[in-house]
């Protein structure tokens, strides 16, 4: 019988060794199955390396044909691929594409419009040249027409030419017929003119003489006659010496206003404005009571003369119903101080209700329609000479004189035409009763004290302070020689007796 120790062994190793036969026979299938799928493998990739490798020879095959295609060789794909773009960008500009085929697509409709326009345009060069063709063909006739025409007007411009050039030789012929007439003519003509105007001369110079003649007799006989055709305005109706107040027979009826002036005449006169002599005071409108009845004040009076009732009342500025024209001519001094008072004179005008048709300013301006017979009196204010250096205050030169003494003698001209009566200023004062009112000479007023009446002081005696009084009396208190002295008779005069109670 065996040894169990030794079968015991014997399991050991029998089990060792199936177990180790088995571990070897597992890793000699694991590592015979890792080389199976080692070689499976790496024959697959030694296939697909090969399949690689003929795409790449085949891509590369087609790249180099894709490059011969676009005309561009170069080994650098994006180099190619850039220098592609560019063209792409220089040939369709704008309207480039990221893709050449949308590029090419874009370009060839491009390329059919630009087509179908060139089309439409070799259509209307047709048309036009066709057009043209028929312009040219028409301009020839025109111009044919036309120079069939200008060969007319040439052959009828010669024989016009040549009528006119016989009718020119006859037209000069008379013509010169015409200037020997007309040169003998001119020759009588002016032998008539030198004795027409040596008979005009004398005719001239005989009207100015027979003028100058006739203006002597008129005024020589106007100081003879003394005429005066001025009626008087009115008369006085009652006196009151207390109030030196006086009635008067015009009122509203005869359209009397207050501040309108009258002179007072002697009841025996010669006649209205005939003389101032005759005048022996002044009134002036205060009220007017009704149609023929008015209250004057007494502005004026000479004291030996006294206003008394039926004393001829007159204004040579005043009508009875309408208002007089006045015109004037020179300077404007009332008061005689050497300032113009020009304005004061419209006030006393305006109160007369007289207005001025023709009137010289102190610069010689004329304004007015000229005198006409509807002008009363031309009233000639003071009119300066070439030596005068001042008057109205200012310098006035020779110019303005001159224009001046121009329109005075003019509008003395135009009086004694329409029959006008010319006054001076100071007739025609104490005709409407105005009287200069006092003033008192201050030093720093500026203007001259002419002591003597009527009278400026020269610029060197004014520097030199030679102010000396001529001792002459007042004209108040002076009275014509021709009038009977102031002595009493011994009798208290009538116009000082109670006056009737008829009188308002």
């Amino acid at each position: 019988m065996a040894n169990p120790e030794s079968n015991s062994g014997l399991k050991l190793f029998l089990t060792f060794f199936i177990f180790s036969t088995m571990v070897l026979s597992g890793f000699l299938f694991y590592a015979y199955r890792t080389k199976f799928d080692t070689d499976t493998q790496l024959k697959a990739s030694i296939s697909k390396e090969s399949s690689a490798k003929r795409e790449r020879e085949d891509a590369a095959r087609k790249i180099d044909a894709l490059k011969t295609k676009i005309g561009i060789q170069d080994n650098d794909v994006e180099s190619v691929v850039t220098k592609l773009n560019s063209q792409i960008e220089n040939v369709a500009g704008e309207q480039a594409s990221t893709t050449v085929t949308n590029t090419i697509t874009s370009q060839k409709d491009k390329l059919d419009n630009e087509k179908r326009r060139a089309d439409q345009l070799q259509r209307q060069l047709d048309q036009t040249i066709e057009a043209m063709n028929t312009n040219e063909k028409n301009a020839q006739e025109r111009i044919q027409v036309e120079s069939d025409a200008k060969t007319k007007a040439q052959r009828d411009l010669q024989e016009y030419q040549d009528r006119t050039r016989e009718e020119k030789d006859n037209l000069q012929k008379q013509a010169d017929q015409l200037a020997e007439s007309m040169r003998i003519l001119q020759s009588e003509f002016d032998q008539y003119r030198e004795v027409a105007e040596r008979k005009e001369q004398e005719w001239e110079s005989s009207r100015r003489t027979m003028t100058n003649t006739i203006n002597q007799l008129q005024d020589r006989l106007a100081e003879l006659e003394d005429l005066s055709f001025e009626k008087p305005d009115g008369k006085i109706i009652r006196t009151d010496y207390d109030n030196n107040l006086v009635w008067i027979n015009i009122g509203h009826g005869a359209g009397l206003t207050p501040q309108t002036r009258f002179s007072v005449y002697l009841k025996k006169n010669r006649g209205m404005a005939r003389g101032t002599e005759e005048v022996k005071g002044a009134i002036e409108v205060t009220e007017i009571l009704d149609e023929n009845l008015s209250v004057a004040s007494i502005i004026n009076e000479d004291i030996g003369r006294p206003i008394s009732a039926g004393d001829p009342i007159y204004s040579p500025a005043w009508s009875a119903g309408g208002k007089l024209a006045i015109s004037l001519v020179g300077l404007i001094d009332l008061d005689h101080d050497g300032f113009s008072d020009r304005d004061r004179l419209h006030e006393l005008l305006a109160q007369n209700q007289a207005i001025i048709d023709n009137e010289v300013d102190d610069n010689g301006n004329r304004t007015g329609d000229g005198i006409s017979v509807n002008t009363k009196f031309l009233v000639v204010g003071d009119i300066p000479d070439a030596s005068a250096s001042k008057t109205a205050g200012a310098s006035i030169d020779n110019v303005i004189i001159e224009k001046i003494a121009a329109a005075r003698k003019a509008m003395v001209a135009e009086a004694r035409e329409q029959g006008v009566r010319v006054l001076t200023l100071q007739d025609f004062l104490q005709y409407i009763g105005y009287r200069p009112t006092q003033r008192i000479w201050m030093k720093t007023s500026g203007r001259p004290w002419n002591l003597k009446h009527g009278q400026r002081f020269s610029d060197a005696a004014i520097k030199a302070g030679k102010y000396t009084s001529t001792g002459t009396v007042s004209g108040l208190y002076t009275r014509n020689p021709k009038l009977p002295p102031y002595e009493s008779s011994g009798q208290v005069s009538k116009i000082y007796r109670k006056v009737k109670k008829t009188y308002p």
